[in-house]
């Protein structure tokens, strides 16, 4: 299990690698009459788009591609999201939204905040505040009802251990290949039963003084049939790694702490969790 140290030290190093940000960046912009490419001055640079400035005003709306060069010289298609004069007069400030910000797209929660995957609570408030402010749909310079939701649902998930957890959990599969997925398949069953106790052990370290989960919550997060859900408790809760409550919430025991700390990091069963399902 990752240490705060190790995380600390893990997001100085993503500070040392990260690439130079040139001083300005080529838009080809596609217009009614074909496309056209000009050259803006960089303001500032995110995952989630850019703020530009030029000597001409672009519709906003007008679709564009740019090469992104904090994400390997990605060729990046976005949109002009609004337009306005500089303060001193001289100019245009832009503000670019990548395409794959927009709705119906799914985003990655830890890139729409902008935050390390170990990131902790305070820094992910942090953001949030900031991304709000910046987004929110009253803000009369860079208001962006689009990204202002997405802000809204990422911090949902990651200022909630327990959502952040399933969370977690599910992008490590994505990554790595679904899991086969089947009432009579015994590695989902295992995985499922490996999440549960995670999600125990990181209410217990997150919400001490309110260490549990009930029966819904694993219902909603894990998303998995009631009788999986059932044998999985029963497991758990027979080999002295969970406990239950007169109020059928459930909270992990130390025993259950030691195992969740034994899990491999793709929550993938071992093979000895393999024999005892088998």
């Amino acid at each position: 299990m990752q240490t705060t140290s190790q995380a600390q030290a893990d997001r100085r190093a993503t500070d040392r690698d990260a690439p130079t940000i040139p001083t300005t960046v080529q838009l080809t912009l596609q217009e009614s009459g074909g496309n056209r490419t000009i050259i803006a001055k960089i303001l500032s640079i995110s995952y989630s788009g850019m703020g530009v400035n030029c000597n001409q005003p672009l519709c906003p709306g007008t679709k564009l591609t740019y090469t992104h060069p904090t994400r390997d010289n990605k060729e990046i298609a976005a949109r002009i999201a609004w337009c306005r004069v500089n303060e001193d007069g001289q100019g245009f400030e832009h503000g670019i939204s990548n395409e794959s910000f927009e709705p119906g797209s799914k985003v990655d929660h830890y890139t729409v905040l902008q935050v390390h995957v170990t990131a902790e609570p305070a820094t992910i408030d942090e953001a949030y505040q900031r991304l709000g402010r910046r987004y929110h749909p009253e803000n009369p310079e860079t208001a962006n009802a689009h990204l202002y939701e997405r802000v809204l649902e990422a911090y949902a998930v990651l200022s909630d251990p327990v959502k952040r957890t399933a969370y977690e959990n599910e992008r490590k599969t994505n990554k790595g290949g679904d899991v086969v997925k089947g009432e009579r398949n015994k590695a989902n069953i295992v995985v499922k039963r490996n999440e549960m106790l995670q999600l125990l052990y990181w209410r217990r370290v997150e919400s001490p003084y309110k260490p549990v989960i009930t029966i819904h919550e694993f219902e909603t997060i894990l998303k998995i049939p009631k009788e999986q859900m059932e044998f999985n408790l029963w497991f758990l809760r027979d080999n002295g790694l969970i406990v239950r409550a007169d109020n059928a919430c459930f909270s992990i025991s130390a025993q259950g702490v030691a195992a969740a700390e034994e899990i491999k990091d793709d929550g993938l069963p071992t093979r000895q969790e393999m024999e005892e399902v088998a």
